[in-house]
């Protein structure tokens, strides 16, 4: 028997019509893995262009100058996926899940040591 947590999924044979209830467990986690919340301030897509002009980042991604802080792939605005502030400097991050995992990290872990120390 699996859990109430279960994902379940309903199909309709295609033969006889009857409706078919598929259960899947939900995703395990690996041992030793740490799940925890991260807390992300977003912004709307409509708000980004005013908030680089204001940092002076617009006219550079535009041109194409500037790169994503962790992979170093070249930023354009609709690749933009993240804002950090490293070292008293705004960085952009590129929209891939590995960098915004990142810079989400990073934020949390400076965020904690801004609190608990």
């Amino acid at each position: 028997m699996l859990c109430s947590n279960c994902i379940v999924r309903k199909s309709i044979s295609e033969s006889n019509g009857l409706e078919i209830q598929e259960r899947e467990a939900p995703m395990k986690m690996p041992k030793g893995t740490l799940r925890r919340k991260i807390p992300v301030t977003a912004i709307y897509s409509h708000e980004l262009e005013p908030i680089l002009k204001k940092l002076r980042l617009y006219e550079p991604v535009k041109r194409g100058e500037v790169t994503c802080y962790f992979c170093k792939e070249r930023l354009s605005l609709d690749k933009i996926g993240g804002l950090i502030e490293i070292e008293g400097e705004v960085q952009l991050i590129c929209e891939k899940p590995e960098c915004l995992g990142k810079a989400a990290l990073l934020s949390a872990k400076r965020t904690s040591e801004l609190f608990c120390s």
